[in-house]
């Protein structure tokens, strides 16, 4: 499940400019649920973020925000905690890919 946030006037996935947010069950290599968030621009390529855990930064194979849904479930507020980590990748990446 996820979805795509277009900054500017385009919508194509291909060539414009969009941030992606998403929760997966599993992946190759990761066989249990995560969220995830990347950032691209044609003229950027893929952002690389500095974030705070329980978010990481992954740059190998996928770059962007990968924050495994066992370590989110751990926290006290789950839903402030995951919002926050969002929030702290939208502004860390947006500017670089507008």
């Amino acid at each position: 499940m996820g979805f795509i946030w277009f900054p500017g006037a385009g919508s194509d996935e291909h060539a414009d400019p969009q941030i992606a947010y998403g929760f997966a069950p599993f992946s190759d290599g990761l066989g249990h649920p995560y969220i995830y968030a990347y950032a691209w621009s044609k003229s950027t390529g893929y952002v690389q973020a500095p974030l705070t855990a329980p978010a990481q930064a992954i740059t190998a194979g996928y770059t962007g925000l990968y924050a495994a849904y066992d370590d989110l479930r751990e926290a006290s507020d789950f839903d402030a905690v995951i919002g926050s980590v969002l929030q702290q990748f939208q502004r860390l990446a947006a500017p670089q890919i507008q």
